[in-house]
């Protein structure tokens, strides 16, 4: 012991004074230079530099360390490769690097590295090419991921020169993956990137969903794409879900022959808020339409086309004709009908149209017999005429020269306008020599200017409903008997009348108004009609009379049948009441009919005053006894008399109600 301290003493005394250490010798070639005693032969005590030995958990809790520092790990099983621990994990010498401590033997072998070993990262790593290339080489003949990076973020398929991105088994030289967008706006289905913004808002790419490839340009994170292709081979601009092969949404699409801005020979389509437009600019020859008729060629090659229609900058529309020199100009290039050659128009079923030709119009169709109308809007007329001598024939190519309309037939006659009386007489303008058939008279007529005349039966100028001479009386349900009416009218013709048989109207049935045939008086006159029947009701009976070509209604009196009650106990009797107290009752009058047969009477409420009403119930009365119903209700609002009449048969009795607080 005293040996080793003598020793100690010495290595420090040297120590300060040369700065170095010398262990087992006297001539120290470092600051710590320790020489075995026995450097050579078979001497079996050991000899060395035994390092500080410590498990992982203490090198895990050291804190100060010093850079260099050197320890031996005798224990990995304590502590945890965390923190300053992280590159302990087996038993060996590590050195403190500043951060954590770093192993001295890796304890791995030579040629153990990248090429023929797994392992991670311990940091980050960087190669230097310099002007060196870096090169990855593959003689693969099977399998499809041969290099990857983090799993299939990236994938090579050396064997089919394939790269995958977001896939392990690329199918194309370049495939994105199987991933697609959920929605056409979905993040997810923004795929390949030719440019976007550090931010992701202005992408310029390629995208794919639901059967959908996506055009982006400068779309945002969530934004639709502005075309899409969908696999049922339908392209839309503008439109993310067209419906149609070509779907363009906008208010603008043109094309033009240059790119230029002076580039005005354009055609292009405008979708505004008045409505669809087609326009054409430099079209001073005009906008053609053609059409070629043979089977080959395509967009023109090999075809034979024939101009079918033109459109002129003067606004002029020509079919057949180039050059059109009206607003609608159609030239029959076959010359195939004169009379529909140009045009047709016909029913969605085909059975009738009009055809126009060159020469004039015709009636078309499949139908056997297709009629051929002129019909002017509203009141408006319908003028022929020619330039010529102004006529008009019907049924000949030759009309007249002395006849404005000349009308030719040997099988069918003229067939004026037809009118009952009313209508004519409703006619707001007629002229003097206006012409009509009168169906209500069955006559030919016209007009004189002041008074309608015909060759027919006779005719009257007025008649009056209302100077009539009555005679006789209607009851209801009384036969009637010597009942008439004398009617007066004024310019008789002297010409003779039919006779006529009027039925009674106004709700009242069974009269029948006849007149006999007779002769107008050359004047002033009347007409007698003899009214038979039994009325079926009282009131008025109106007979509406129509002769001579003018027209009244006639109307009689009713009357209602005699009472028909011969007894009465209708009983006069009182009632009391209380002011504020509610009444509801029933007060019934009993009446005995006599023989003249029933009456009736309708429900009416009747006020009596002071709050009281009394509600007359519907009924019928008879022959016999029979019942008078009354409802009596209200509140009383003060003390008084009020008094209820009840009238039938000629006799009238009261009840009296006396209300008092």
């Amino acid at each position: 012991m005293k040996k080793n301290v003598i020793l100690l003493t010495a290595v420090m005394l040297s120590g300060f004074a040369f700065s170095q250490v010398g262990v087992n010798t006297p001539s120290p070639k470092a600051s710590l230079d320790i020489t075995a005693k026995n450097p050579k032969g078979t001497t079996t005590s050991p000899e060395g530099l035994l390092i500080p030995r410590v498990d992982r958990q203490r090198a895990q809790s050291m804190t100060g360390v010093v850079n260099s520092t050197l320890i031996y790990v005798d224990n990995v099983t304590t502590g945890s490769r965390t923190g300053n621990a992280l590159n302990i994990d087996a038993v060996g010498y590590y050195y403190y690097n500043g951060t954590v401590w770093a192993k001295i033997d890796p304890g791995i072998p030579v040629n153990d590295n990248l090429y023929n070993s797994n392992g991670t990262f311990t940091g980050n790593r960087t190669v230097q090419q310099s002007d060196k290339t870096l090169a990855f080489t593959s003689t693969a003949k099977t399998g499809s991921n041969h290099f990857s990076v983090a799993g299939n973020t990236f994938s090579v398929d050396a064997a089919n020169d394939r790269v995958g991105m977001g896939t392990l088994i690329p199918q194309n030289k370049l495939d994105m993956g199987p991933s697609v967008g959920s929605t056409i706006t979905d993040v997810a289905g923004k795929k390949l990137a030719v440019y976007n913004s550090t931010t992701g808002t202005s992408f310029y790419g390629l995208g794919v969903s639901g059967n959908t490839l996506q055009i982006h340009a400068s779309s945002t994170a969530n934004a639709a794409p502005g075309m899409v292709l969908m696999n049922t081979g339908r392209l839309g601009i503008g439109d993310p879900a067209p419906t149609v092969n070509f779907d363009l949404v906008g208010t603008l699409f043109g094309i033009k022959n240059g790119i230029t801005a002076n580039s005005w020979n354009n055609l292009w389509f405008n979708v505004g808020s008045n409505g669809p437009t087609i326009n054409a600019s430099n079209a001073s020859d005009g906008m053609q339409f053609r059409v070629g008729s043979n089977a080959t060629g395509t967009y023109g090659n090999g075809q034979t086309l024939r101009t079918v229609a033109t459109m002129t900058s003067t606004g002029n529309m020509g079919v057949g004709n180039t050059t059109p020199e009206q607003r609608l100009s159609v030239v029959d290039v076959a010359n195939a009908n004169p009379y529909s050659g140009i045009a047709g128009f016909e029913a969605l079923n085909r059975t009738q149209g009009v055809g126009i030709g060159y020469a004039g119009i015709q009636s078309i169709g499949t139908g056997a017999n297709v009629s051929l109308n002129l019909n002017a809007k509203a009141a408006q007329s319908i003028n022929l005429q020619t330039q010529a001598v102004g006529n008009v024939g019907i049924g000949t190519a030759s009309p007249s020269a002395g006849a404005i309309l000349d009308l030719t037939s040997t099988t069918k006659g003229f067939l004026p306008p037809r009118m009952t009386t009313a209508q004519r007489d409703a006619m707001s303008a007629r002229p003097a020599g206006t012409i009509v058939y009168n169906t209500s008279l069955n006559c030919m007529q016209y007009w004189s200017g002041t008074a309608w005349r015909d060759n027919c039966a006779g005719s009257i100028a007025t008649l009056s409903c209302s100077t009539v001479t009555n005679n006789g009386t209607l009851t209801k349900g009384m036969v009637a008997s010597g009942v008439s009416s004398s009617i007066s009218y004024t310019g008789g013709n002297g010409r003779p009348y039919s006779g006529q048989s009027i039925q009674s109207t106004g709700g009242i049935t069974g009269l029948t108004a006849t007149l006999t045939s007779g002769t107008f008086a050359n004047g002033a006159g009347t007409l007698t009609y003899t009214i038979t029947g039994t009325p079926s009701a009282a009131g008025t009976a109106n007979f509406i009379i129509n002769i001579g070509g003018q027209t009244c209604t006639l109307t009689r009196t009713v009357a209602a049948p005699p009472i028909p009650y011969t007894a009465t106990n209708i009983l006069t009797f009182n009632r009391t009441e209380k002011v504020g107290r509610a009444v509801g009752y029933y007060l019934d009058h009993t009446i005995i009919g006599g023989a003249g047969g029933p009456i009736s009477w309708s429900e009416q409420t009747i006020d009596l005053g002071r709050g009281l009403f009394a509600r007359l119930l519907a009924g019928t009365a008879g022959a016999g006894q029979n019942v008078i119903r009354y409802w009596i209700y209200g509140t009383p609002t003060s003390a008084g008399t009020v008094i209820l009449n009840v009238s039938i048969g000629g006799i009238t009795r009261q009840t009296t109600f006396v209300i008092s607080n």
